[in-house]
């Protein structure tokens, strides 16, 4: 249909009128359905990925618990608790023995493991020559801290066995059941898988986001970024101001932080966060999608508005041009042009 151009001075304003008033109605919906169609997408991102940071605290609940009953049961083990009577073991074959006790422990991803007993006798693996020098050297039994006996992790550079790589430590005091003697330790170095695939397993729900684990200290333990992306230097800031806020479990529930939004679990007894950042391009990338979908709609909607406009405001004005031009051959009392005109 082909729309003529409004020849009556009346229609263009019925035109102008109808136009403005369609313009504002689009205008005010379109911000209204925006800004819901925004916070219910919001809402829903933010609900998904706390879920996942949720799901993935979970996890590492019980890789500590793991932990610590194979700990307590490493203090537990007879010859061990023979290791810290006042006698020494009788025998290298009991020596030896004890060595390989921690290698067959049921604890998956222990990369090494370092035994010390209260008369400073070390055992380790066979082949990891560490003498007791070296393992004060090492500084670990400072991360111990003066707990009876509780199960500790801590994230720190391998000076023990000298790879110089930082990786996680799994410590505890080893105490006699029967006697008051002075504890020995034990510590467990992981391999990376161990925390790794907490948050590699979310990899076809998190292609986009950046997860991770921090220690106690806030400091990246492990972390996984998309490609083309990195934290920066205010989430990493982010991340220590959370290390020193109170709260386990689900304690930041997408809360607003530089460029995006943050949720953070923190597992209770090792005080190690797991955390998932959403990119502020992650919480709009649908809306741009549906502004291209509301454009179409509003576009469709002011071609037929015209085109109906136009159509009728012909309708409504023709009888009043039709009176306007009866009237222009009116003069005085002379009705002869007039009712010839109706």
């Amino acid at each position: 249909m082909k729309i003529k151009k409004p020849k009556s001075g009346i229609q263009r304003k019925y035109l102008k009128y109808i136009l403005a008033l369609l313009l504002l109605a689009l205008f005010m919906s379109s911000i209204c359905v925006i800004g819901y169609v925004h916070g219910k997408l919001e809402t829903a991102i933010i609900d998904k990925y706390s879920f996942m940071c949720q799901k993935m605290g979970f996890s590492l609940d019980g890789q500590f618990q793991k932990t610590d009953e194979v700990t307590a049961e490493c203090i537990l083990d007879e010859d061990i608790q023979k290791s810290l009577k006042t006698g020494t073991m009788s025998s290298g074959v009991e020596r030896n023995m004890l060595s390989k006790h921690f290698a067959y422990i049921d604890l998956e991803d222990v990369l090494e493991y370092c035994y010390v007993d209260n008369k400073r006798h070390v055992y380790t693996r066979s082949y990891s020559r560490i003498t007791y020098h070296t393992f004060r050297k090492s500084k670990l039994e400072d991360f111990l801290g003066t707990e009876y006996s509780s199960t500790k992790w801590f994230w720190t550079e391998d000076t023990l066995f000298e790879t110089g790589r930082p990786a996680l430590f799994v410590g505890r005091y080893v105490r006699n059941m029967d006697y008051i003697h002075e504890p020995g330790m034990l510590f467990l170095k992981m391999h990376d898988s161990f925390l790794g695939d907490l948050i590699h397993d979310e990899k076809d729900d998190a292609w986009n986001v950046i997860i991770g684990i921090a220690d106690s200290n806030g400091d990246i333990c492990l972390s996984r970024c998309p490609e083309g992306m990195e934290i920066s230097e205010q989430n990493q800031e982010s991340l220590y101001s959370l290390a020193k806020k109170e709260g386990n479990g689900l304690f930041m529930d997408g809360v607003k932080v530089e460029d995006g939004v943050l949720s953070a679990y923190r597992q209770k007894e090792s005080g190690f966060l797991v955390f998932v950042f959403v990119p502020n391009k992650v919480l709009y990338m649908g809306m741009g999608q549906i502004l291209f979908v509301m454009i179409g709609i509003y576009f469709i909607v002011m071609i037929l508005a015209v085109i109906l406009s136009v159509h009728f405001s012909k309708r409504l004005s023709r009888p009043i041009q039709e009176i306007s031009r009866a009237m222009e051959g009116f003069r005085g009392n002379d009705y002869n042009n007039f009712s010839e005109s109706q």
